[in-house]
């Protein structure tokens, strides 16, 4: 239990520490940048926003992202109040109350959305109507988003245990079981199924390839490596979660690199040294960063390249970036999506959704983004006049 105790002190100082934007900090470099001003080029327009529950409450590190279904999305808040809405005109369709607190994004799919808790619950229920199919307990609490594909749904665990479920039978299937270092920053990495393998990152700079079937490892690559002298310079965990695109994943790490990875094999194709603890995005052949430090970067996905940088959102702690039509967005500490040509690296359009701030990845589907906000603000975006 000591050991416990003195791993979850640490991370609340890490967490505390790299937010690095107290009012109190006289160190210039680590301020918000101001935004600037520039003649927007499209219309972004909120199509609908509902009120769903209260957010992250005072956790200012929750991801609570939203799933998706077919036509339905659902956001539970950090109380553990679940809402459903229909993601095209946002009519409610029913709410519940889990009794216990999330800590975890909403995985959905098959009929099926799943969260968990701070507690260690895994607690899966019926889209259609939000009754409960069931709950087991797991062995640490739950900072990510469970996914889910056909009947298998797989969630991963902070102490670095990734379990396969089998939602016809409600029974686990399979368990993975990953070494971590004491000390790492709160969050982790949302699992990826594609095809018959689950992908997971850890907290010890390694994503792993995980047959869908047994759980078996098929392969592991290391994306960051821990340097430095003391603990916090060693720091290399992957808290963004990959992204897969044909036949290659891309993976980003903290201290580390962006490594783009056979999906096959595990080779690395290649890696640029860059750090971030939000994952990467892809689009027009290129991949986006969102770095530590709030710039952005997007990189050419044959060449590994630089094709261009964004530095004026210095320090305004991005959410993971998403592609929406020809922009990347992404979100910031006091609540703006901020719409960047995929091209250029140019402003195009910057909106407000509310001011406690953005912290959950926005998720897109077809033209509209979605966006769960941490005062509860569930928004659907969408551009106008995009030329």
């Amino acid at each position: 239990m000591k050991l416990v105790f003195k791993r979850v002190a640490v991370l609340a100082l890490i967490t505390l520490g790299l937010s690095g934007c107290s009012s109190n900090d006289e160190n210039e470099a680590t301020q918000p940048a101001e935004l600037v001003d520039f003649a927007p080029v499209v219309s972004a327009d909120e199509v609908w926003t509902r009120w769903a529950g209260d957010g992250a409450g005072t956790d200012s590190w929750l991801r609570l992202k939203p799933g998706i279904d077919g036509d339905s999305i659902f956001v539970c808040d950090a109380d553990g109040d679940c809402y459903a809405y229909d993601r095209h005109t946002g009519d409610s369709l029913w709410s519940v109350d889990l009794d216990v607190p999330v800590s975890g994004g909403v995985g959905a799919g098959a009929g099926y959305l799943a969260v968990g808790t701070l507690d260690g619950l895994l607690i899966v229920l019926n889209s259609q109507d939000g009754s409960e199919v069931f709950r087991t307990q797991l062995t640490s609490e739950v900072l990510s988003s469970p996914a889910i594909e056909g009947n298998l749904l797989v969630v991963q665990a902070q102490n670095g245990h990734v379990f396969g479920f089998d939602l016809t039978t409600k029974e686990m299937k399979w368990q993975y079981d990953a070494s971590l270092p004491l000390l790492s920053l709160r969050g982790t990495a949302d699992p990826v199924i594609s095809d018959s393998v689950t992908y997971a990152a850890f907290a010890n700079g390694k994503v792993v390839a995980l047959d869908n079937e047994t759980g078996a490892s098929r392969w592991e690559r290391r994306v960051s490596v821990p340097s430095g002298k003391s603990d916090l310079e060693k720091l290399s965990d992957i808290d963004g979660t990959p992204i897969v695109k044909q036949d290659t994943m891309y993976a980003v790490g903290f201290n580390g690199f962006i490594r783009a990875i056979d999906l096959y094999s595990g080779r690395v194709r290649w890696q640029k040294e860059f750090s971030s603890w939000v994952g990467p995005a892809f689009g027009f052949g290129q991949v986006y960063l969102a770095l530590d430090d709030g710039q952005l970067v997007a990189l050419d996905d044959r060449s590994s390249s630089v094709n261009w940088k964004l530095e004026d959102l210095k320090n305004r702690r991005l959410t993971r970036p998403v592609t929406l039509g020809n922009y990347l967005v992404v979100g910031d500490f006091e609540g703006y999506l901020h719409f960047i040509s995929q091209l250029s690296g140019t402003f195009a359009e910057r909106i407000r959704i509310d001011r406690d701030g953005l912290l959950s990845p926005p998720v897109v589907v077809g033209d509209t983004l979605y966006i769960y906000s941490s005062d509860g603000t569930l928004a659907a975006v969408q551009i106008r006049n995009e030329s």
